[in-house]
This record gives structure tokens, C-alpha cells and sequence, in this order.
């Protein structure tokens, strides 16, 4: 519902209307999870007259949208969301006039072959119109979101219709990051979404997988800091994508920094004397992951300066090394998925081997309280 929070405020700002599709729910073998959401542009002169009319505009508007932005299935259901959000519009005419809010997509005969449902999974969307008036304090959820800060917002549906909100107004206090439907008194629902600020990707050492590792953990939603005590490397045109470049030695930059449970540590410095105390502070902190680049035979003598060092052996369990998963890669961007790929991994508690060798669910459950 946040994933696209500065093109709607950019939208809003301008003075143009648009719609926004949610995904409310999902049973099966979905795409996209709960609360991913889709924005429909329409044409920017429906956009800007629609904002101060006072009565719906004529039928003859009634044309494509300028934009999509984002998905709410692989391409399945696209095309008849779009025409709920543009009938949210005021766009609709003849049989898609007056279509409800909510809507159910599955594996149906008769209309598979026009919605191209060959996943057989269950998503459910929900489309609402948010106009340049929108609330004070919806504008703010998205604008914390769009600068990278906490936000929630809450969508509230009963009997096919919906409108959004926030928890704040629905009583629900500030939610937990994620998403999770929550029963009203009313006898309707809402979906409540949560996003916390990104969580941190620590790289020491500025090599060219560090500037690899800032491009694809910007793109995974990682605020990501380069730590290097040598100024001659740790400079902004060999890392454009790092959000903070930071000249210290390794160990006093992790000592003075803030971390938590979704933090991910990668030490790629190949220095005995600088990643071992770094990764003493690391392994005693409770993060996401921590892992260090090397051969076998480095991590072998690195593992053991760090039992030498009082490293409990629980703890030293946790290390990655050699940091990645399997892929056989060998560039710089290569190895940056490699690792990248077995964080996103670690965040999700899975093991990171191919989904065809596996079986049951391939997302988590949505979580629902009363």
C-alpha cells in the first residue's frame, strides 16, 4: 500500500486524482504478497478537472490510463483491476459503471481464458481513489514512507466497498511492520500495513563488490553504508549507490552504530587485523546476518583467531563463510548476488536452495486479529 508512496504524493502535489489497487489477500500460489499495491494514472486532463468538478465527468474521458505503476498479480489480472480503478475514477461506462471496490480473482472456467489465471491461486484486490484533498494525515503516512520512515495506513472494506484510513483513526495504535487484516465492530475488516524504517546493510571494505552489494541492496530496500579507513578507495564515484560513505576503521564504525535484528553485516576487507575485532562486535550482537568474504581455507583460520579470541562457539555458528550461496559466479556483481541472495535468505528464515526441489507454501500467511 506504501510501495509507491512518492509517485502518489508527486500525483497529489500536481493536483491530479488517481487510483490505488491493493492486494487484500491471497490463498495459493500468488506473485505478489498482501498490501502490494498498484497505482492507475488516468489521462492528466481527467486528472487535473477531476480534483474541482463537482458532478462525475462525461463518458467521453472514458479512455485508457496515462500510467500503470507496480503489479498486484503477474500480469494475470492487470487489465480488469485497471478497469475497476478507472470506473473509481468516474471513468466507467456501460457494464463497468458502478463496479464494486473489492474483488476476487481465481481459477474460474469461464473466465480464465480472459484473465489468464493459470497459477491457480486466489488474490483478492481492493481499488480506492485518493484525490488531492486527501486527509493530512494519509499525505503524511506516505511522505514518511516515500523518505524512507516509519509509515502505516489502513484500508477499510465492508460489503464490496472500500476507503482508506489509518490506524490511528481505527483505534488500532501503530502497527507492527508488515501486514495483517484486522476484524471491525462494524462486521467489516481492514487491512492494516506497516513499514518500518529499511532496515542496514554495513559493507567493510570499498571493493568492487562493495559498490555492487549498494546498487542491489538500494533495489532490495537496504540503506546501505561503506565503511573503509582508506580515503583513496572510499570515494563517491566508485560507490554512486551507497547511502553513506564512511571513513573509520571497521570496528569503531560498528561500535558507534545503531543495529537490530534485521541488519546484515558483510566484511569484505581480506584484513586479519581489521576484520577480526569487527567481527568479535559483530557476533556479539544479535543482527540479521554477518558474513565474510575469503576461500575456505581463510574462513577456516579466520573462525579459529575468533575462538581464540572467546568467540563462544554458538555464536560462531552464526557467521557466514565463505559468505553467498552456491552460484558459481565470479564478477563483482555476481558475487554481490550471491550474497545478497543468501541475506534475503537468512531475513526470511529459509534456506535459499531452488523452490523446485521443495514443497509447500512458497510466501508466509497473512496474520489476522480481531
Amino acid at each position: 500500500m506504501l510501495d509507491h508512496a512518492a509517485r502518489v504524493l508527486a500525483e497529489l502535489d500536481a493536483g491530479r486524482s488517481l487510483a490505488l489497487a491493493v492486494v487484500i489477500g491471497v490463498d495459493g500460489s500468488a506473485p505478489h504478497p498482501v498490501g502490494t499495491s498498484m497505482l492507475v494514472l488516468p489521462p492528466v486532463e481527467y486528472a487535473a478537472r477531476a480534483a474541482t468538478a463537482s458532478e462525475p465527468l462525461d463518458p467521453w474521458l472514458a479512455v485508457g490510463p496515462r500510467e500503470v505503476v507496480g503489479n498486484v498479480s503477474g500480469g494475470c489480472v492487470e487489465a480488469d483491476v485497471v478497469t475497476r480503478a478507472m470506473d473509481a475514477l468516474g471513468l466507467g461506462a456501460g457494464s463497468t459503471a458502478d463496479l464494486p471496490a473489492t474483488c476476487s480473482y481465481g481459477w474460474d472456467a469461464d473466465r480464465a481464458v480472459s484473465l489468464g489465471l493459470t497459477c491457480g491461486g486466489v488474490v483478492g484486490v481492493a481499488v480506492v481513489r485518493l484525490d488531492p484533498d486527501l486527509p493530512a494525515d494519509m499525505r503524511a503516512a506516505f511522505a514518511a514512507a516515500a523518505s524512507g520512515g516509519a509509515a502505516s495506513l489502513a484500508l477499510v472494506m465492508h460489503d464490496g466497498a472500500a476507503h482508506l484510513s489509518t490506524p490511528a483513526r481505527l483505534g488500532l495504535g501503530e502497527p507492527a511492520p508488515g501486514a495483517r487484516l484486522v476484524d471491525l465492530p462494524d462486521g467489516g475488516s481492514a487491512l492494516v500495513v506497516g513499514r518500518g524504517a529499511p532496515p542496514a546493510l554495513l559493507v567493510y571494505g570499498a571493493t568492487d563488490v562493495a559498490g555492487e552489494l549498494a546498487a542491489l541492496g538500494r533495489r532490495l530496500g537496504y540503506r546501505v553504508s561503506v565503511c573503509d579507513p582508506r580515503a583513496a578507495f572510499l570515494r563517491p564515484e566508485r560507490l554512486p549507490d551507497a547511502d553513506e560513505l564512511v571513513l573509520a576503521r571497521p570496528v569503531e564504525h560498528l561500535r558507534a552504530t545503531p543495529t537490530d535484528a534485521r541488519t546484515a553485516v558483510c566484511v569484505l576487507s581480506h584484513d586479519e587485523g581489521a576484520e577480526v575485532p569487527l567481527l568479535v562486535e559483530a557476533l556479539g550482537r544479535d543482527l540479521g546476518y554477518v558474513g565474510a568474504l575469503g576461500s575456505r581455507r581463510t574462513h577456516a583460520r579466520r573462525v579459529a583467531l575468533l575462538r581464540d579470541a572467546g568467540v563462544p562457539t554458538e555464536r560462531l555458528a552464526r557467521l557466514r563463510g565463505p559468505i553467498g550461496l552456491d552460484l558459481g559466479g565470479r564478477t563483482a556483481a555476481e558475487t554481490a548476488l550471491s550474497i545478497l541472495a543468501e541475506v534475503v535468505a537468512c531475513a526470511h528464515g529459509r534456506g535459499g536452495g531452488p523452490l523446485s526441489l521443495g514443497a509447500g507454501a512458497i510466501h508466509g500467511e497473512l496474520v489476522r486479529t480481531h
